[in-house]
């Protein structure tokens, strides 16, 4: 993976464990697909039978969504209004998307190809020497055939690795490589093709996976091995995706059944398109297809009023209205939300962007009783795991729809009979595994019909089984008030079943164009984007596809264009204000304002920064307070390590912060702290010095003893994209780069630096080189003083910054002395001294000892 980075187009098909209660949504898994491209676009409907009535409960609203048919829609023809911009969007997207699904895929096959194992092990792209058992469920009795688990010799934990959840992979028999495995003769295990699948569960114990085929034998005698590989799913619902603007969900061809038809693509497409550019003179003069201006809450005429009174300043209240308890902002995107049938919210950092999702949601459905099933898709699998408990403890019932780990499909009235065909299916083959025994290899006519009657039922069984699970997601879904996925999923077969007009797409601007289209494609007549283009981007690692805006998400898209309505979230109420005050300035123009001043100006208890001796040493004179920020200066250049930067110094130092925490808070755990740096190599290190390396845990037992020792194996250790939507209560940023003619690489990336500085809540320490941060230069291959060529980043990252935010972060640090150097003594410095030191020269601080 490329450092810093995450994948350029997630594989983001699974849904995680959720703790059930009483009031627990559904997590459901989607049906097994072929991955073909037909297959891709969630388009074809799913069969119904008559005699399939499933007692299931009702929604929170008093009405339902009847299940609908597949319709036969119109295509865009030459000629037609929007004709052309669509076919140049595709034109201009298809050639981007193969790029970077050619790049993924280059990328594997050169690191299977040239780098040794040990290598592959150590960066965590692969696992060796596992055990594989099948995986069932608590309370089953019988194995699905499709999820395996995989697990270390006993006594060991797996180690650092990449394998998350969602990632898919390849296994082969250890130590075998994918790439050759078919080339070695002696290797004979039954497998048709190697076999792949998607990582639904990972722990430091156990790798959990769930296979597209069934019933694959894994020996108990042999050893496995896991390697992380790319998959074409997510490249074949975004192409479907656009080829959906074709259809036009208004106009249904002549003939077609007019029966509750279910829609494909959106009117919303004039909207998004409108201002694509085209070869030649649009067709203005063609007739638009009617029933573009509908939409199911504009249609309706309370949701309209509030909307209206609750978007000016002051609103305008009514006796009746929901009660909503958000600030101003929050309350104005949600009125634009609701107005417009396209609204853009930019939601800094901190300031409920979550919260204000789920109070929109809450008002649709629990006061105004939409009865739309309501579609919210996300980036990530994180942030749809934080929705779904949101929307739960907000009394609604959310439908997470996702892969197979952590499904609740048993918890539906009907479960227990799949149990039961699924007992019997067990049942049926172990007779016909005995009598395949007995018969020997000459079998008699009589035994060879016995075999196929078997075989006869066991297909019939099977064909129940889907049925049945197919009906029961069809009322899963429709009983649910609330659908949430990532937006590759809903491009899956799960969502064929009925229309979804009304969608809110969160991180909108992490997301790439054609990835955004999949969940407009079932019928979306009203969309809201949620996202900040300020914060991280898509990313790509095709520079064709760099160079032609596959980076640039419709988000930001959108907001550069200025023809869509937006508002921004202003009041953030995350970080203390010593944190928020630099990114307020520099990225939100003094905009982003801080919810944690009280009206008397204090801060409040639970963001006080916690005791540390390295926030002492700049303890207020005048009122004895700690500041919130500290920069520890240290002077230990960096190292370039397995194609990326390391600084092994700078390690140590951070161990020290961390330690010094631990020992200085009883009450601080482990889980509250976080530490971030934008390079895999750094993170890696990081991980195994303070987790796995003996030397070390023996260091940190006698300074901390055992039970706070313990704290360590809950500390997240990320690059910057890993914490991008999360927060702690305090940070620890690695910035890394430390060399004499001041390059910082991808570190210039103002949207990268502005995640790394708004995770923490009560604390920020940032550990790196003032002289080198200060300089802050950054670009293409070029040579250092010592005649050495500087390594290209790996990602090919498009670096959004000039590298002049650090120029001014360290001016805000030293203006307000939020600094120290590392085992040196702090000494008041008048401006004139504050300057020299920016002007150190790089052998003397080289002479230091840290």
């Amino acid at each position: 993976m490329p450092e810093g980075s995450r994948r350029a187009i997630p594989s983001d098909l699974a849904i995680p464990n959720f703790v059930a209660d009483q009031q627990a949504p559904y997590n459901l898994p989607f049906e097994k697909e072929d991955a073909q491209p037909n297959d891709m676009g969630g388009l074809a409907s799913c069969s119904l039978t008559d005699d399939l009535k499933l007692p299931c409960s009702e929604p929170s609203s008093s009405r339902t969504v009847e299940r609908q048919d597949e319709p036969n829609l119109r295509k865009l023809q030459p000629g037609d209004f929007l004709y052309k911009q669509v076919s140049a969007y595709q034109k201009h997207f298809t050639p981007l998307l193969e790029a970077e699904q050619h790049e993924e895929s280059s990328r594997i096959q050169e690191r299977l190809g040239q780098w040794p194992l040990e290598l592959l092990v150590a960066e965590g792209y692969a696992l060796v020497e596992l055990s594989a058992f099948r995986y069932i469920k608590n309370g089953e009795k019988v194995h699905d055939g499709y999820t395996f688990s995989f697990v270390p010799p006993p006594g060991e934990f797996l180690g650092y690795n990449l394998f998350t959840r969602a990632q898919h992979l390849t296994v082969v028999p250890n130590p075998y490589s994918p790439l050759n495995f078919y080339h070695q003769q002696d290797v004979d295990l039954g497998f048709d093709a190697i076999p792949s699948g998607i990582v639904v569960h990972s722990s430091p114990e156990e790798i959990r996976v769930r296979f597209s085929t069934k019933d694959l034998k894994f020996p108990s005698n042999q050893l496995w091995r896991l390697d992380l590989a790319a998959c074409d799913i997510a490249y074949l619902r975004m192409a479907a995706a656009m080829e959906c603007l074709r259809d036009t969900p208004t106009e249904i061809e002549p003939g077609a059944s007019q029966d509750k038809p279910r829609m494909k693509g959106t009117v919303l497409r004039e909207r998004l398109l409108e201002n694509w550019p085209t070869e030649g003179a649009r067709n203005q003069d063609a007739i638009r297809p009617a029933g573009v201006g509908s939409s199911p809450l504009i249609d309706d005429p309370s949701i309209l009023d509030w909307a209206n009174r609750h978007s000016i300043t002051p609103p305008v209240h009514k006796e009746g209205d929901p009660v909503v308890t958000l600030n101003a902002s929050q309350t104005q995107a949600i009125a634009l939300m609701f107005k417009e049938r396209l609204s853009l919210v930019q939601g800094p950092p901190g300031t409920g962007k979550t919260r204000t999702i789920i109070e929109a949601l809450r008002i649709l459905k629990s006061h105004f009783k939409v009865e739309h099933p309501l579609l919210v898709c996300t980036y990530t699998n994180v942030a749809v795991d934080n929705l779904v408990e949101g929307i739960a403890d907000a009394g609604m019932n959310p439908l997470r729809v996702g892969n197979e780990g952590g499904a609740q499909m048993e918890r539906h009235p009907r479960w227990p009979e799949v149990v039961k065909i699924m007992n019997e299916i067990a049942q049926i083959r172990q007779i016909r595994d005995r009598l395949r025994r007995e018969m020997g290899s000459a079998p008699s006519d009589q035994q060879k019909e016995s075999i196929s009657r078997l075989g006869n039922k066991i297909h019939l069984l099977r064909e129940s089984k889907a049925k049945l699970e197919s009906a029961m997601r069809y009322m899963i879904f429709k009983s649910a008030d609330v659908i949430c996925t990532t937006c590759i999923t809903a491009g899956s077969s799960a969502f064929r079943m009925m229309d979804f007009p009304v969608v809110f797409l969160d991180e909108a601007s992490m997301s790439t164009e054609p990835a955004s289209l999949i969940p407009l494609m079932h019928g979306c007549k009203h969309l809201a984007l949620i996202g900040d283009h300020k914060q991280l981007p898509p990313v790509i690692t095709s520079e064709l596809a760099k160079e032609g805006g596959l980076g640039k998400s419709l988000f930001e898209r959108l907001i550069e264009e200025g023809s869509v309505p937006s508002v921004m979230l202003d009041t953030q109420y995350r970080m203390h204000p010593s944190i928020s005050a630099f990114p307020s300035d520099e990225f939100y123009g003094k905009a982003l304002r801080d919810g944690t001043i009280s009206p008397a100006g204090g801060v409040p208890a639970t963001l006080a920064p916690p005791h540390s001796m390295h926030l002492a040493r700049r303890k207020s004179k005048l009122t004895g307070e700690i500041p919130a920020v500290l920069f520890i200066h240290h002077d230990n250049h960096e190292i370039s390590r397995d194609r990326s930067r390391a600084n092994l110094e700078e390690m140590k130092i951070v161990a020290a912060v961390l330690e010094d925490l631990l020992l200085m808070n009883p009450g601080l755990r482990g889980r509250d702290i976080g530490i971030i740096s934008p390079y895999v190599a750094q993170v890696r290190m990081l991980n195994k010095m303070l987790k796995e390396d003996s030397s070390w845990a023996d260091a940190f037992r006698d300074a901390l003893g055992d039970p706070r020792c313990h704290e360590l194996q809950d500390v997240e250790i990320k690059t910057v994209d890993g914490f991008e939507g999360r927060e702690k209560e305090i940070i620890i940023f690695s910035t890394v780069r430390n060399n004499s003619w001041g390059h910082i690489g991808f570190l210039a990336d103002r949207r990268r630096m502005n995640v790394a500085l708004t995770r923490a809540k009560r604390a920020l320490f940032v550990v790196g080189s003032i002289s080198t941060l200060s300089k802050g230069r950054h670009g293409g291959n070029f040579l250092d003083p010592e005649g050495e060529e500087m390594e290209k980043d790996v990602a090919k990252m498009v670096v959004q910054g000039s590298g002049d935010e650090w120029r001014k972060y360290i001016k805000f640090i030293l203006a307000k002395e939020f600094f120290i150097e590392f085992n040196h003594p702090v000494d008041y410095r008048s401006p004139e001294e504050i300057q020299e030191f920016e002007k150190v020269a790089e052998a003397a601080h080289l002479s230091r000892s840290t």
